[in-house]
């Protein structure tokens, strides 16, 4: 889980180099490049999975940024509390500008759709921003929901979770999955899921697997795995702990970031297609303190943002640590460009 950096309510929500002066040498750069998204930071951090070559803060974003998405040689990065969107070249390493977001608060995650446009989650308004990329502007809001988090788009659809935080009390109701048409942006239908849905993403079973938080005392996560055409949670995985993100390797093996606040953070795994358990909070993955976001590579490796140690770590098929990478302050989510 991706920790948003609200005013007054950090951990509710949630549970080195100089810039360079000259511009990237093409010749010099490998392939395949993580770029991590340092919250506390407020940069970029460059990866270069090759070499092992890293630039701790290689382009200056906004405020609190917290999600980012690659679209070919460009970067879109949610800047949480500067309430925009970032474009970055990542041949030149330089923005291209912003787009803000002036009907949400508090944007949290993104995604892309094939017509050029962006879907925002807005934490504090519990709306959707609906960005044009070609002309940089905020175009639709979806009016809908409480306070939004994970998104994704598959097929015609737009999935997004409502986490239901009551933002005065601070209790958690019970989390919804949003379903809404691409071609319409209109309702579709919403499914009760379990307590504090942080991030949703299409499995390789066909259903969506919607991670739940737990509210951090009490009520342990889970992820619940959704049918997208009935409309309803046909198997809930009972992990345990603080799961809050998702990536799927191409044998159909989830690894879940669930934090772990102690000295050592947590990765769980599972079969995305028989629900088997492999790690759950009883026999986590060990990684640095507070496993964030996770991004799966063209080589089946899982990166893992580690947000207490200021870490990326590199995790093979078999979920061993293979490399370990000092980044910026406080990474909380990575993609990768060049697979």
């Amino acid at each position: 889980m991706r920790k948003c950096i609200v005013l007054g309510v950090i951990m509710l929500i949630f549970f080195g180099c100089t810039n360079p002066t000259d511009p990237p040498d093409p010749e010099n750069q490998s392939g395949l490049i993580a770029w991590v998204v340092n919250s506390l930071g407020g940069t970029l951090s460059k990866v270069d999975l090759t070499s092992g070559a890293v630039t701790v803060n290689a382009i200056t974003v906004g405020d609190a940024p917290n999600d980012i998405v690659i679209d070919d040689s460009e970067a879109f990065v949610v800047n949480s509390l500067s309430d925009n969107v970032q474009v970055i070249d990542l041949d030149s390493e330089q923005s291209t500008g912003t787009i803000e977001i002036y009907q949400g608060i508090n944007p949290y995650s993104i995604a892309l759709d094939d017509e050029s446009r962006a879907f925002v989650t807005n934490l504090m308004t519990g709306n959707i921003s609906v960005l044009d990329l070609a002309t940089g502007v905020e175009i639709d809001t979806l009016q809908t929901g409480t306070a939004l988090q994970g998104i994704c788009i598959s097929g015609d659809f737009l999935y997004f979770t409502d986490i239901n935080l009551d933002m005065v009390n601070f209790t958690y109701d019970v989390g919804e999955l949003f379903i809404f048409s691409l071609q319409t942006l209109t309702f579709v239908g919403v499914v009760e899921v379990g307590i504090n849905p942080q991030a949703v993403k299409m499995g390789p079973d066909g259903n969506l697997h919607v991670i739940c938080t737990g509210d951090y005392a009490g009520i342990p996560g889970q992820i619940d795995v959704v049918d997208p055409a009935a409309q309803a949670v046909i198997q809930t995985i009972p992990v345990g702990g603080t799961p809050g993100s998702v990536a799927f390797t191409s044998n159909g093996t989830a690894y879940v970031g669930a934090a772990g606040w102690g000295t050592d953070g947590k990765v769980y795994s599972y079969d995305a297609n028989s629900y088997q358990v492999f790690h759950d909070d009883t026999n986590p993955i060990a990684v640095p303190s507070a496993a964030m976001g996770v991004a799966v590579i063209d080589d089946d490796h899982i990166l893992v943002c580690c947000f207490s140690t200021d870490q990326l770590v590199e995790l093979d098929s078999s979920g061993n640590i293979i490399n370990t990478f000092d980044v910026g302050d406080g990474p909380v989510a990575v993609a990768a460009s060049g697979m």
